[in-house]
């Protein structure tokens, strides 16, 4: 399957199959080695808390821990991972982390196929994986990534129109872009 973008004023085709594969290669590669290489590192950090946290939702426990100070999404999230792997170790957990912030490598490419030609939007997803703020957060239990990750899909969610027809941010008539919800574009739009 190709695609035509414009890279420099002229159209080029992009062969989108090889660019996904490439990107997902490159994924499980990375998950496979950084996973074995954090496997025995000490906890860092937070990391007690969120894997206190993930345990509780695994163990049916519900509430949160006392010093959390983020909403449980990815704590919840990665209890059905952990369950499914059948283990409440440490590794476990890390690893669970390790698949729901990896995802990160595929919405940073959606996002930059959606920009940038092949090359270019590979480059992009690349970058993405190597940046030193984001890189040790694959592995550990942190929700920095997988943040990440849910910030893209809805970047580019927006931008096919998925949050359009839902009616999250939509522009108002005014091409103003108003808060989220039916709602407040009710409001916005005088009905």
């Amino acid at each position: 399957m190709t695609e035509a973008h414009v890279s420099a004023g002229r159209a080029r085709a992009v062969d989108t199959a090889s660019a996904a594969w490439t990107v997902a290669a490159f994924t499980a590669v990375l998950v496979v080695v950084g996973h074995w290489l954090f496997l025995r590192v000490a906890l860092v950090g937070d990391e007690p808390i969120h894997l206190a946290q993930v345990l509780r939702f695994v163990r049916g426990e519900g509430g949160m821990h006392p010093w959390l100070t983020t909403f449980p999404t990815f704590h919840w999230l990665a209890s059905w991972i952990v369950r499914a792997l059948g283990s409440e170790s440490t590794s476990t957990v890390r690893l669970a982390s390790t698949m729901l912030g990896i995802m990160v490598l595929p919405a940073a490419w959606f996002v930059a196929r959606a920009r940038f030609d092949g090359a270019v939007s590979r480059a992009r997803t690349f970058g993405v994986a190597f940046l030193p703020i984001l890189v040790p957060y694959f592995f550990f239990i942190y929700t920095d990534a997988a943040a990440l990750a849910a910030l893209l899909v809805c970047w580019r969610s927006r931008h096919i129109g998925f949050a359009g027809r839902t009616g999250l941010g939509r522009p108002s008539r005014t091409g103003k872009r108003v808060g989220l919800g039916r709602g407040a574009d009710r409001v916005a739009h005088g009905a």
